[in-house]
């Protein structure tokens, strides 16, 4: 994996929810993945059955751990304690998420101009327990010729009413489907987010009734990717947002990486200030509608 989507992606994930906070509270959450693919231009599949973390990483930098990564019984597990992320500056000032990060490896890379692909995680039956709590897969590349880093990325969330509003989403469990720029990342006391693209569709817990698959399909021609998601284990299948247009066709490179990042409640004096952290970034509305297969 190139060293920038590396850089990317631990700052990517950071910014996908614009909050501010001022106290940190530890949260306690695991969540096990089975197995992680990537199909069509190349073809990788790792079910996490040898009990050896590697190649996968939670330290691509090779001085920062992010989070609890474990291989064992023949699933990764990414749990608490994570790694309290508290350093973005600029419109995140005093942003706090506790991550626990996993980037894939070499041979889950895919290429601009080498066709279609498709990233597929399926994860253990599981619901984030406590606002604020998240899981789910990203697709990261690096823009040369803009310098920005980008990611797309879609799993399951419960939205804090704090935010909700904000975020032009409704409280509560969620499927969600969200891209990012980030700009000066190679500079983490200035890193700040270009635009915010956030999307999502509530659901209820006893919608999943089975082990939960997360997928990312990309055009490679048309440069837009879609996500797929499933509640029950695959038997039926979730399309419920519109394609997002991408830049991978500039990029250099892209991985797959997959989290747990739990972000932290501000205390209430905190969250007047959560209005400047959408100067100048774009949102877009929820999807309503759900097709089966």
């Amino acid at each position: 994996m190139h060293v920038s989507n590396f850089r990317f992606a631990l700052w990517a994930l950071s910014v996908l929810l614009l909050v501010f906070a001022t106290k940190v509270n530890a949260i306690t959450y695991s969540f096990s993945v089975d197995s992680a693919e990537v199909t069509g231009q190349t073809n990788a599949l790792d079910d996490f059955d040898d009990g050896v973390l590697a190649p996968w990483t939670n330290n691509p930098t090779g001085s920062l751990s992010f989070g609890t990564v474990v291989e064992s019984g023949g699933v990764l597990t990414l749990s608490s304690p994570g790694y309290v992320d508290d350093v973005l500056s600029g419109l995140l000032s005093g942003l706090y998420i506790e991550r626990s990060d996993v980037f894939g490896p070499s041979t889950f890379a895919v290429y601009p101009g080498s066709g279609d692909f498709t990233y597929t995680s399926t994860w253990l039956q599981a619901l984030p327990e406590s606002p604020g709590v998240y899981l789910g897969m990203g697709f990261s590349y690096h823009v040369p010729s803009t310098d920005l880093h980008e990611v797309v990325s879609a799993g399951i969330i419960d939205m804090p009413v704090e935010y909700a509003s904000a975020l032009g989403v409704s409280s509560g469990l969620m499927l969600f489907w969200a891209s990012v720029a980030v700009a000066n990342t190679d500079d983490p006391v200035n890193a700040l987010a270009v635009s915010i693209d956030f999307e999502g569709l509530p659901i209820l817990a006893g919608d999943v009734t089975d082990d939960l698959i997360f997928m990312i399909g990309c055009n490679d021609f048309n440069d837009v990717c879609v996500p797929v998601y499933s509640l029950d284990g695959g038997n039926t299948f979730l399309f419920p947002f519109e394609p997002k247009a991408t830049n991978f066709s500039s990029a250099e490179a892209g991985n797959l990486h997959l989290f747990a990042d739990p972000w932290i409640i501000p205390e209430p004096s905190s969250l007047s200030l959560l209005a400047l952290g959408f100067v100048g970034l774009v949102f877009v509305g929820r999807k309503t509608g759900i097709k089966t297969r």
